[in-house]
């Protein structure tokens, strides 16, 4: 079991986090119609002081790589045939590989038999939509119009939906509105549509978009828990644990002092009755790892459940000289019913990590 359960860590590339520092008036962001005050990221609980500065003094210049867009898809040349060579009928266009629609109509009909379809197209067409709006922001051009005539929406299933903003402007325009209100807008439109079933992490990401915040943590939106799927929140908890574990030493201490101090009960977990209960139970008993009741903890357990849970139901169908396939009731669990699992007692997990990685200011498009 020792052999199965090894805990040995990744030792993913070093990705630094941007230097800290006063902004000089070249560094300072274009006027984007609002508040010249930039926010901090907003937490769970008060902010401690000393992140306060932190963050209201942090470079706005992004250096994250940007998410690359995939490009529409071009219709195949056409070829005439020997038989029509010298005909004067102009040849049908090929068809193309992708759909594509102006994000009012994506509202208006698509998906909307489907809640769990919508919401996963909704999530992504947010995340494409910020990394859109950070690119602009970040070569200062912070107005133009954004609204569902303009919005393209490319893909043709929910979980490969992408957008491209129509008729960008080519420099800063103070005449136009600003992409963040706007963007602002259309976001709580779209959380309120597919009716989020987490009020605490829509609240949170409506909350940060109602501030200033400087582009650096404006992309960083695109890892809120609430845009991510479950199979997506699980990378999410790996990746990121990892590389704290690996780049940056002390870290459980500083999330301990940094994060919610309300105390965390495990009990309801380790002694459900819920599919692979006693498999949460098991890595909750391990020997070498104790999990303080409070926010670390928690994460820790999170993690160390995503990594270890299946170890022990497959060691129960070899007690039991079983197969997964021939008892559905004791097979494997995926990440996601993992993950759902953790979200009906632990809500606040990822929504903590992801405070915490404003905090420290690291580039979570960069971790993972």
């Amino acid at each position: 079991m020792a052999n199965k359960r090894s805990r040995n860590k990744s030792t993913r590339a070093n990705t630094s986090s941007a230097q800290q520092g006063p902004l000089s008036s070249a560094q300072q962001e274009p006027d984007t119609g609002e508040s010249a005050a930039c926010a901090k990221p907003v937490a769970l609980q008060a902010d401690p002081s000393p992140l306060s500065a932190q963050l209201l003094t942090a470079q706005t210049a992004a250096t994250s790589m940007e998410r690359t867009w995939a490009s529409l898809f071009k219709p195949a040349a056409y070829v005439a045939s020997p038989s029509v060579a010298n005909t004067t009928a102009a040849p049908a266009p090929a068809q193309r590989l992708c759909n594509e629609r102006l994000l009012n109509e994506f509202m208006g009909n698509l998906y909307q038999g489907d809640k769990e379809l919508f919401k996963r197209g909704c999530q992504n067409i947010l995340r494409s939509l910020i990394g859109k709006v950070a690119h602009l922001g970040l070569k200062g051009i912070t107005q133009g119009i954004l609204t569902g005539e303009n919005i393209l929406v490319i893909g043709n299933k929910a979980e490969n939906l992408e957008v491209e903003i129509l008729d960008t402007p080519q420099k800063y325009n103070r005449a136009l509105p600003s992409y963040r209100g706007q963007f602002r807008t259309l976001a709580s439109k779209m959380v309120d549509a597919w009716e989020a079933t987490c009020p605490l992490a829509s609240k949170h990401f409506l909350k940060m978009l109602e501030h200033c915040i400087p582009w650096f943590y404006f992309k960083q939106l695109q890892w809120h828990p609430l845009l991510l799927s479950s199979k997506e929140v699980a990378m999410f908890i790996l990746h990121l644990y990892t590389h704290l574990d690996v780049e940056k030493k002390g870290w459980k201490t500083d999330y301990k002092r940094l994060i919610a101090k309300e105390k965390v009960d495990f009990g309801e977990i380790i002694s459900g009755t819920f599919r692979g209960a006693f498999a949460f139970a098991e890595v909750y008993s391990y020997e070498r790892v104790e999990y303080d009741p409070d926010a670390q903890g928690a994460l820790m357990f999170f993690r160390h459940a995503l990594v270890h849970v299946n170890d022990y139901i497959y060691e129960d169908l070899e007690k039991k000289n079983e197969k997964p396939e021939e008892n559905a009731a004791d097979a494997p669990l995926t990440q996601e019913e993992i993950v759902n699992t953790f979200a009906d007692f632990f809500p606040k997990v990822p929504l903590e990590l992801f405070n915490y990685m404003l905090y420290k200011r690291i580039d979570i498009n960069a971790v993972i």
